[in-house]
């Protein structure tokens, strides 16, 4: 539910947010949103710091390919949770609280409502979109309630790819009986070994 976002700068993660942009907590106790709160400021720390660290990794680009997939298992099975336990037909919102708390449980990091800067030909724009999570830094992730993905779904999430120079994205969409995720990543930032454009639609 990635959405057009105003001037201001992002300073951070957010745990919930309204059509207006406004940070909300998880209805879940006080004590319980502290603890969930804390924990995102925690995560965020340490997003950065993965960040940071990315640029001198020793990794090989298959190493680098197997850790980008094992990090888009864990969020899809993080949604097959939220799906199993609150089902179909809920409002897009309800599952993006459900999700940040999901994320929490299973310690991946993540960045709520991320900000994404637009430039044309150098120049930055005055407008931004907001991409419903950004996780472990390098995955945005996309969630729909919809009766199916659409190809403007995918198109979407293709150009938060290319505003951000990130390779990898992720569609969830909870709207279906089953959980319906496709994953979408943008060729100029793979390896080598990828030519084009990759498309994995499962459900």
């Amino acid at each position: 539910m990635g959405r057009l976002a105003g001037n201001g700068p992002y300073t951070g993660p957010l745990l919930g947010g309204n059509a207006a942009g406004t940070a909300l907590c998880v209805s879940a106790g006080p004590f319980v949103q502290s603890d969930i709160m804390r924990d995102a400021v925690n995560r965020w720390g340490q997003m950065q710091s993965d960040e940071d660290r990315a640029g001198t990794s020793s990794e090989s680009p298959a190493e680098e390919q197997e850790v980008a997939r094992d990090r888009t298992y864990k969020i899809i099975g993080a949604a097959m949770h939220v799906h199993t336990d609150l089902g179909f037909g809920f409002a897009e919102p309800v599952y993006q609280h459900a999700l940040a708390v999901e994320f929490a449980h299973q310690s991946i990091p993540f960045d709520r409502e991320h900000e994404l800067s637009i430039s044309y030909r150098g120049v930055r724009l005055p407008v931004s979109y907001r991409a419903d999570f950004l996780c472990f830094g390098s995955v945005i992730v996309e969630l729909k309630a919809a009766a199916s993905l659409a190809d403007r779904d995918r198109s979407q999430v293709m150009n938060y790819l290319k505003a951000t120079g990130l390779a990898r994205g992720l569609l969830l969409n909870f709207g279906s009986e089953r959980l319906e995720y496709r994953r979408v990543l943008w060729a100029s930032n793979l390896p080598p070994s990828v030519s084009s454009v990759e498309e994995e639609k499962e459900g």
